[in-house]
């Protein structure tokens, strides 16, 4: 495994939609040091591989009807689009370590589980916006005390937490209530893993893309299982860009 110091650098071009996008060592918010502190903390009670450094996570769309790159990520103030090449870009800058999946789909090779992954994302984002339609009224809302949970909760894939998936998932909306941002990245595999299953909604755990619970996975732990998992998942490089303007 490539240190992280030692991957090559990456432009924008070299996105891919699906990409997991992890912010490590960003303590600029009273938020992300909270993490940082109680991901450091949870190691004792979770010790699982990710750097407890590693306090974000967002998953790449990319471009819009305009050409831009963008992200979406679930955020302080719910999910968001990103412009990662702003007309009007802030001070500072922003350093992703991304994360690619390059395994086929165990179904149907043709398939990309990341794209799939990357249009859910663009879904859930839409039924935010339009909460009426989506039929619940926290939809997409950033949920601090299920991000607190995370860094000590249990979050291995038992038999309870794929009916719990196949039950949420399987709902034709695809409606989604609170989240926090590895909740929502893993959320957006599990339902593209959903949608290619050709077993009318009903999924395994071998077809799903980041083999954890999404409810109870920290920015550090969902690290550690794509760093685990090097047949599905490989470290691709990192890139730096201006501080985005939320759309």
């Amino acid at each position: 495994m490539q240190a992280q110091g030692q991957l090559p650098g990456l432009i924008l071009n070299n996105l891919q939609a699906g990409d997991i996008l992890l912010t490590s060592g960003s303590k600029d918010t009273l938020v992300h040091g909270v993490i940082t502190l109680g991901q450091w903390l949870g190691q004792l009670f979770k010790p699982t591989g990710g750097s407890s450094s590693t306090v974000h996570a967002a998953i790449y769309i990319g471009r819009d009807q305009n050409n831009r790159h963008r992200l979406i990520e679930s955020a302080g103030e719910g999910l968001a689009y990103v412009d990662m090449e702003p007309n009007n870009p802030g001070s500072g800058t922003s350093t992703y370590l991304v994360y690619r999946y390059i395994a086929p789909h165990p179904d149907n090779p043709e398939i990309s589980l990341s794209q799939m992954a990357a249009f859910c994302a663009e879904d859930y984002y839409t039924q935010q916006q339009n909460p009426n339609w989506a039929g619940t009224p926290n939809v997409g809302q950033y949920s601090k005390l299920q991000a607190a949970r995370s860094v000590l909760s249990a979050s291995k894939v038992t038999e309870d937490v794929i009916r719990a998936m196949n039950r949420i998932w399987g709902d034709p909306a695809g409606v989604m209530g609170e989240v926090f941002c590895s909740n929502f990245v893993i959320r957006c595999y599990v339902a593209a893993s959903i949608a290619l299953s050709p077993g009318g909604m009903i999924i395994q755990e071998a077809q799903l893309g980041i083999r954890k619970n999404p409810k109870t996975t920290s920015p550090r732990e969902l690290q550690g299982t794509l760093d685990e998992d090097p047949q599905r998942w490989q470290r691709v490089g990192n890139i730096t860009v201006p501080k985005p303007a939320k759309k």
